[in-house]
Formats: C-alpha cells, sequence, structure tokens
C-alpha cells in the first residue's frame, strides 16, 4: 500500500506533465484572437472555460467546432452561442483526444475511473470504494496513476474531481449501457451511506436512483431533493428532478400519500414558474387525494395553495371563495404556517380591491400568528407588506412602515431566503419610490430582477420590469422605461396573466405618452383600464386614471381630463392609496392656469416634484408652465 507521504513525493519521471489551465480572461482573448476580437463576451468565456478546463488545445477544438457548425454567431456587436451549449455538444474530436489519454491507463485504473466518471465531476474515496467493491487500499495506487496522467485531481487525499469535464463524459460513454443502472444503484446506495444530507448530496443520490434499477427509490429520493431545491429557491433543479420524479411516480402508480406529496411540490413548481394552469390541476389533484386520505395538513397546504393560483391570475373572487375554505382548514390542522399565507392573501386582496383597513387588519393578524408560531419567513412576510401597507395607507405611520420593511429585508437575508428578499426588497423599492427616493427605488428593483433571473422565478420577474419601468419615468429615463414595460408586457400576456399585464401597459402608456406617442398610449391606457376594470384590481385602476388624465391633458380634451382627475382622487379617497395625488396635482394646476389664468397649484407642486427629484415630473410641469 502507498502511503500519502508517499504520494506527495510519487517520481515525477513516472507522471505526465499536465500543465495548469488558462483562466476565465485568457480563455475569452484566446477565443477572441481566433474571430479577430480582442476577446469574446465575459459569460461565452466561462462557458468554455468550463467545457474544457482552459486547456488551449481543447479551447481551440471547442471553438473550431461551434464556427463551423454554427454554433456561435456575430449579432449586436458582438458573438454569441446560439442555442443553450453544454457537455453533449462537444466536438467529437476532443473527446477522441480524452479518450486517447485514458487508453494510457493500465486496464483496472481504466476500469475504476469509469466508475469514478458515473459517480460525477467530483467523487470521494469512500463513495468510489463502496461503488467498486473494492478497499482504499486498493484504490490508492489506481487513483495515483489516474493522478500522474492528468485524470484526475486530488484535492485534500480524500476527495477527487476530474480536472476537465471533457474526460469524464469520454470515460463515462466507455460503460457498457446494459451495466449502467446496477452501478448508478450502487452509487446511490454508496452515496446514502456516505452523504451529509446537503442539497448537493440528496440531489446526487436521486439522480443516480433516476438512472438506476430502484424505481420506488427514485421516487422518494427525487421528491425530497426537488422539495430542498424548492426551499432554496434553486428553481432549475427542483424542476429537473420533481418532473422526472413526478413521471414515474405516476408510472408506477406509486403509494397515494406520495402522489399528494409530488401534487403539492409540482403545484409550487409550476406557480413558481408561472404555468398556472398546471399549478391550478396539480392542486386539485392534491385536493382530491387530501379529501380521500383524511389528510388534514395537505388539504390546507392545497386549499390555500389554489387559492394563491387564482389570486395570481387575477381571479380574486375565485380566491377568496377558496380562503373561506382554507381558513377553517388550517385551523382543523393546526397548521399556523398556512393559516398565514391565508391571512397575507386576503391582505393583498383587499388592498387590490381598495379596502386598505381590512388589508391592514388581516397583515397584522399574519404578522402575530407567524410569530406565535415562530414561523420566520413567513414573520419576514408578514412584516414586508405590513410596512409597505403603512407607508402607502398611514401617512402618519410612514416610518413605522419603513422600519418594518427594513426588518423584513434583514431578517430574509439572515435566513438565506432569497424568495423572501426579492418580495421585500421590491416592496421596500415601492416604498422608496412613494417617498422620493428614486436612486434607491431603482437600485431595489435591479436587485430584485437579478434575485428573480438567479432563482428563475418567472412569476414574480414581471414586477421587476414593471417596477424599473416605473421608477425610470419618474427619472425621466423613458425609452429605458418603454423597454422594460414591453418586457413585463410580453412576459405577462404569455402567462396569460391579467393583474400584471394591466400595470405593464398603463407604465407602457406613460412612457410612450411622455416620448410622444399619443395615439398608441391613448389606446394602451384604454385597454389597461378596462382590464383593470375587469379584475377589479382599484390599485392599478387608479394609477391608471392618472395617466389616462394625463393623455386627455396633452389631447386638450380638458373637460375629460377633470372629470378623470376627480374619478382619480374619489378613488383615491375609497382606498386610501395616495400614490398619484402628486401627478394628478400637476395636471390640475394645469388645468386651473389654462382655465382660469390661476398657475399657483401647478407651481406648488413643481417645486414638491423637485424637492422629491422626480426628474419625469418636474419636466412636465415645466412644460406645461
Amino acid at each position: 500500500m502507498v502511503s500519502a507521504e508517499e504520494a506527495r513525493e510519487f517520481p515525477t519521471a513516472f507522471r505526465d506533465v499536465t500543465l495548469p489551465g488558462l483562466a476565465e480572461d485568457e480563455v475569452g482573448e484566446m477565443a477572441g484572437s481566433m474571430l479577430n476580437q480582442d476577446a469574446v463576451p465575459a459569460d461565452l468565456a466561462v462557458r468554455l472555460t468550463t467545457m474544457t478546463g482552459g486547456v488551449p488545445a481543447m479551447v481551440e477544438e471547442v471553438m473550431t467546432h461551434w464556427v463551423n457548425a454554427g454554433a456561435i454567431a456575430y449579432r449586436d456587436g458582438a458573438w454569441h452561442l446560439e442555442g443553450v451549449q453544454s457537455a453533449q455538444d462537444l466536438p467529437s474530436g476532443l473527446l477522441d483526444l480524452m479518450a486517447a489519454r485514458a487508453a494510457g491507463l493500465s486496464a483496472e485504473a481504466r476500469s475504476v475511473a469509469q466508475v469514478a466518471a458515473a459517480i460525477g465531476l467530483e467523487f470521494s474515496l469512500p463513495v468510489l470504494a463502496e461503488a467498486t467493491g473494492q478497499d482504499a487500499g486498493s484504490l490508492f495506487p489506481l487513483l495515483l496513476e489516474m493522478v500522474g496522467r492528468g485524470i484526475v485531481e486530488g484535492t485534500d487525499g480524500v476527495s477527487y474531481r476530474f480536472g476537465q469535464p471533457p474526460m469524464r463524459r469520454a470515460l463515462h460513454e466507455q460503460l457498457p449501457e446494459s451495466g449502467r443502472p446496477a452501478l448508478h444503484s450502487r452509487i446511490a446506495r454508496a452515496l446514502e451511506k456516505f452523504g451529509t444530507g446537503s442539497l448537493e448530496d440528496v440531489s446526487g443520490i436521486a439522480s443516480h436512483h433516476l438512472e438506476g434499477e430502484d424505481r420506488e427509490a427514485a421516487v422518494r429520493w427525487a421528491l425530497e431533493a426537488g422539495r430542498q431545491a424548492l426551499d432554496l429557491m434553486a428553481v432549475g433543479d427542483a424542476e429537473k428532478l420533481l418532473e422526472r420524479g413526478f413521471a414515474l411516480a405516476m408510472a408506477e402508480k406509486a403509494p397515494e400519500p406520495l402522489q399528494l406529496a409530488y401534487r403539492e411540490q409540482m403545484g409550487h413548481l409550476c406557480r413558481l414558474t408561472a404555468r398556472l394552469d398546471a399549478a391550478r390541476q396539480h392542486y386539485e389533484a392534491g385536493l382530491e387525494l387530501a379529501r380521500k386520505l383524511g389528510d388534514k395538513a395537505a388539504l390546507a397546504v392545497c386549499t390555500v395553495a389554489l387559492a394563491r393560483a387564482h389570486q395570481m391570475r387575477g381571479e380574486n373572487k375565485e380566491a377568496l371563495a377558496r380562503l373561506d375554505e382554507a381558513m377553517p382548514a388550517c385551523r382543523a390542522a393546526g397548521d399556523a404556517a398556512s393559516e398565514a399565507r391565508c391571512q397575507l392573501s386576503l391582505s393583498r386582496i383587499a388592498y387590490f380591491e381598495g379596502r386598505s383597513q381590512d388589508a391592514i387588519a388581516h397583515a397584522r393578524s399574519a404578522l402575530d400568528v407567524a410569530g406565535g408560531a415562530g414561523a420566520l419567513p413567513l414573520v419576514a412576510n408578514a412584516q414586508n407588506f405590513l410596512g409597505f401597507l403603512l407607508t402607502h395607507v398611514e401617512p402618519r405611520k410612514e416610518v413605522d412602515g419603513l422600519a418594518l420593511l427594513e426588518q423584513s429585508v434583514d431578517l430574509a437575508k439572515r435566513l438565506g431566503d432569497r424568495y423572501q428578499m426579492n418580495e421585500s426588497t421590491l416592496n421596500l423599492g415601492n416604498v422608496q419610490l412613494t417617498l422620493g427616493d428614486y436612486p434607491g427605488a431603482r437600485e431595489s428593483f435591479e436587485a430584485c430582477l437579478r434575485y428573480c433571473q438567479e432563482m428563475g422565478a418567472t412569476a414574480e420577474e414581471i414586477f421587476a420590469l414593471v417596477s424599473l419601468s416605473q421608477v425610470l419615468v419618474e427619472m425621466g429615463r423613458s425609452a429605458d422605461a418603454l423597454s422594460y414595460a414591453e418586457s413585463a408586457a410580453s412576459l405577462a400576456r404569455g402567462q396569460g396573466r391579467k393583474f400584471p399585464l394591466a400595470f405593464a401597459m398603463a407604465m407602457e402608456a406613460q412612457a410612450r405618452l411622455i416620448l410622444g406617442d399619443l395615439v398608441k398610449a391613448r389606446t394602451l391606457v384604454d385597454d389597461a383600464l378596462r382590464l383593470a376594470r375587469e379584475i377589479k384590481n382599484r390599485y392599478v385602476e387608479l394609477l391608471i386614471l392618472g395617466s389616462q388624465a394625463e393623455i386627455q391633458t396633452f389631447l386638450g380634451d380638458w373637460e375629460g381630463a377633470q372629470e378623470t382627475i376627480k374619478a382619480a382622487r374619489d378613488l383615491m379617497a375609497a382606498t386610501g392609496n395616495n400614490e398619484p395625488e402628486l401627478k394628478l396635482a400637476i395636471l390640475n394646476g394645469y388645468l386651473s392656469a389654462m382655465l382660469f389664468g390661476n398657475d399657483l397649484e401647478l407651481r406648488e407642486s413643481l417645486g414638491v416634484a423637485q424637492r422629491k427629484h422626480s426628474q419625469g415630473l418636474a419636466a412636465r410641469a415645466f412644460a406645461y408652465l
């Protein structure tokens, strides 16, 4: 047996010399030189480095393959990969090169390397020993041989990794197809024995079982790994695991409690990725199973979740009906977390329907229930929405509301809850927008957009986009605002969601109005107003009335503008939402100046706009003067 000390002194004469790979910036420069450019975009350089390990010969081989295959194209002033590139897209010449290097191993070492390749890019000695059925002492000399040939790299004497991903693929392809399921099952059991319970380990166990022979284990582990991935907002990982596990569970007619658990998780996944029809179908199937099994906890969870899916579609009547069912179900199950979610949904619906005091009462109840249960993620959620409500509805409680929002952001960060960080930061940005802190609001909304894109939470991405549009209008950057609003509207249409679509159309109309496209702006604002009234969303209706009044003013329809301003102010009084007051004051001031020769209100409004750093509104007030 070779000791670790002896391994460190392994004679260099018996090793292949493996030069370290290039860094990402060096790979980018090398690839750029092949395209007569200084460098390629950073994302392309990262992809190349990951696939090739930075080995120059491999970089050249992959770039040549991509160019010849038309997989890389020049557009918008830069080179881009067309479609998703992965290890499956590697040129055969590169794989042949890897296979030739592996052929230099002894038969025993090559066999072990193939098993290691099946484990993954990284593997540990205990797992490899369990999977091969050999003891660590007999494996160690073979690993030394693999290290010496540059096939793998040792990290700490126990863990190893393949230096180049293509090497792992080349070795894995040498495994006989017929023996792979049994091997993956052995690897899964080894990971179960030596794993730490981390998401990485649990996902590895699930992935190997899904490729293995034990279908019952595959169903169980895919569910657990998918649940953990969703909890951490690793949406892409959750999607791969849950969809494969769910398909297998249905095909194998898994026990009904497992089917129920899958229905819950698949519903959550589809809701997060804005596949709301599919989410509703999963939750309804889950409700049916929960009733059949007498599972009170699942009944509460599925009922609240189904209500939230309806709410996201702007179907408030259906959502309220489900929430009426959900509250007693939550209490019967003793499920405080679901009860808090129920109260939060009631709060949001009440606010958007213009029942601000009801919204505050429900948000306070949610905070009390979540706090009593020690459900910290829901405490952060309730703090977030209650803070938003206080700053928008109770002017004398702006300080309290802002403090709650900041507490919510801090708590979400401490918990590592990226979904809640996004939601809390979004509402903090909305408050900053209301208070005139436009640079702060823009920073918050840009952070939200990053969170959504990192998580793959397309359902929430719309609100980050439309909020960015809103703040950019106020900052006088109407062209940028239009671009974000159009992106938000496109996403909302694709997801079939009326509430964010009406909001996005309103912001698109506002941007087009300022840019001088009055005809398109008027069409958009009329359509958005009809949609807001159809879904009974008084929050969006109020914002749209402000835009409609401005368009009427621009077009010289002063009587119509006065009527719209009055309707908006009546709605403000009814809902307690004062968000568009400054815009309405500027418009009303302009109309007073034009109709009665009194520009006092307009000048006062201009002063307020300047103090709030609202370049967009200030510029319009100047134009009116």
